[in-house]
């Protein structure tokens, strides 16, 4: 509480907190675990009135962490076990000022504009929000155009967003393989 006083004397707010373990987990103790640890930091920075905690999606591949690649990834028992943990990770919180963000990455269901856009809308629960890192939403397919990209997420989420990282991407010449920075 007195660091989001102190911040806000300042004239700062506290824009957010970042927790990037694996939600996809196959374990569940150690989902659990990591349901307990974002339920509490949403708890403490609601009390700094921070703007959100956010999270990624996760993987079911353990062995590498949220960022991991696996196929089970990106279709509907990944969205369907995703959103039990976020019931999870929300339910009972009177949340004044924080929400519970998920950001993009490209390792899951959760990257393109109109998956993310359902997802939300089906969940329809104002704690709930969009972290927008627009890079991480960026393919091979849209890297040309990423102005389209831009103005298509907006059209569709700009309502769900609670913060946003703004930075740019390359495709990195000179790789057998792609590679983006």
């Amino acid at each position: 509480v007195r660091f989001g006083q102190a911040a806000r004397q300042l004239g700062l707010r506290i824009g957010e907190a970042g927790y990037w373990e694996n939600l996809l987990d196959p374990d569940p103790e150690a989902v659990a675990h990591r349901v307990a640890h974002i339920r509490l930091m949403l708890r403490k920075a609601d009390l700094m009135q921070a703007g959100c905690v956010v999270t990624l999606v996760g993987s079911f591949d353990a062995r590498a962490g949220a960022l991991s690649p696996h196929p089970l990834n990106f279709g509907q028992e990944a969205q369907q076990r995703f959103r039990e943990i976020r019931l999870r990770i929300v339910d009972g919180l009177d949340l004044r000022h924080t929400r519970y963000a998920i950001e993009p990455w490209n390792n899951t269901f959760f990257q393109e504009p109109e998956a993310i856009h359902a997802f939300l809308d089906d969940l329809a629960d104002r704690r709930v929000a969009l972290h927008l890192d627009q890079m991480n939403m960026v393919t091979p397919s849209t890297y040309f155009h990423t102005t389209s990209l831009i103005n298509r997420t907006f059209d569709l989420l700009a309502s769900h967003v609670a913060s946003i990282h703004a930075k740019d991407i390359l495709w990195a010449p000179g790789y057998f393989f792609l590679k983006l920075d």
